[in-house]
């Protein structure tokens, strides 16, 4: 699949044209998950997720993976600016340069009350050496790529996720 369609989904309708070009390319029914309000279809076999707004209107995320976590295979197609699924974090900033945000998080941890969760994981991050998951984050032009990575020295891709750029 190219990257360019990944992209114009973004914002669009489930019944929109393009969405309907998008579907027929993956060729999966997919899994329905409803979290906090939000609607989520999976498609395990193809590597990605959607997560559509509240309303259930239109796309607002697409997650792509590598195949490393949460029962995905790896997402064959292509993902935006040049950047492959065997790509490490070094790789993708020498192809996209310098992120607008980077850091780390650790998915096994919530914070007390006390705290932001994003504090709290680099508190424990940083005092406890619990496993971390590092991600960057590229603004380019309406869209916004989260990269996450594994957290080994290598920082190999775990997974990208595509989404419209709302500015403050």
């Amino acid at each position: 699949m190219k990257a360019s369609l990944l992209l114009e989904i973004l914002g669009k309708s489930p019944s929109s044209l393009v969405m309907h070009e998008f579907l027929g390319k993956i060729g999966e029914e997919p899994e329905i998950e409803l979290q906090n309000g939000i609607s989520y279809h999976y498609f395990r076999k193809y590597g990605l997720a959607l997560r559509y707004n509240a309303d259930a209107s239109s796309i607002n995320g697409i997650s792509l993976h590598t195949g490393l976590s949460e029962g995905f295979a790896a997402y064959k197609g292509e993902l935006p600016g040049g950047v492959l699924l065997s790509d490490s974090r070094k790789d993708i900033r020498r192809k996209l340069g310098t992120p607008a945000r980077s850091g780390t998080r650790n998915p096994h941890l919530k914070a007390p009350p006390s705290m932001i969760q994003e504090e709290w994981e680099l508190f424990v991050s940083t005092e406890h050496q619990t496993e971390v998951i590092q991600w960057d984050v590229y603004i380019h032009g309406r869209y916004v790529f989260q990269f996450e990575f594994d957290g080994s020295k290598q920082g190999r891709l775990s997974s990208a996720r595509l989404t419209l750029h709302r500015p403050p």
